[in-house]
């Protein structure tokens, strides 16, 4: 599963950086419990023990971003040999993914992956899945992730 997040960077003369992108760290089933557990009880990522690991990743990811971007958020066509000096690396998330991990109640955590799959007449076919209250909608050439309220939503409009 891919974590979404964003950052700041302070660098040693003092000049910061915030980044529009959404970077995202691959996360294990076990992982991504820790983290949503952990943004439940305080929602920063920052001085987390049971999460160093994750944010950790997270760091070596911005660093290795700030070697490939301008100071002004656009990309490099190559990389900086050397790193900036950086001071301190802020993580955070955007308001709405927080919201998102917020409402999860934690028994969805224990729940497995449901997942199904459905045929149309002309052979083709599209795979619902549902995980951690997301739902991804998979035609085989692109997904699309919509929040398990909102899929429900959708769905139920059509039947009243």
């Amino acid at each position: 599963m891919y974590f979404n997040y964003q950052y700041t960077v302070t660098y040693e003369n003092g000049e910061t950086f915030t980044t529009k992108d959404l970077p995202s760290v691959e996360l294990t089933d076990e992982q991504y419990h820790r983290v949503v557990r952990a943004l439940k009880e305080k929602p920063e990522l920052d001085d987390w023990e049971e999460i160093a690991d994750i944010v950790s990743a997270m760091k070596e990811n911005v660093i290795l971003f700030d070697r490939w971007s301008n100071k002004d958020g656009s990309k490099r066509a190559k990389s900086k040999k050397q790193s900036r000096a950086i001071n301190d690396i802020h993580l955070f998330l955007r308001r709405e993914d927080l919201v998102q991990i917020q409402k999860i109640p934690i028994e969805f955590l224990d729940r497995p992956e449901e997942k199904m799959t459905i045929y149309g007449s002309d052979g083709k076919a599209i795979t619902i899945s549902s995980q951690f209250g997301e739902v991804r909608v998979s035609n085989g050439r692109s997904v699309t992730i919509i929040d398990a309220d909102r899929f429900i939503s959708m769905l139920t409009r059509y039947n009243t």
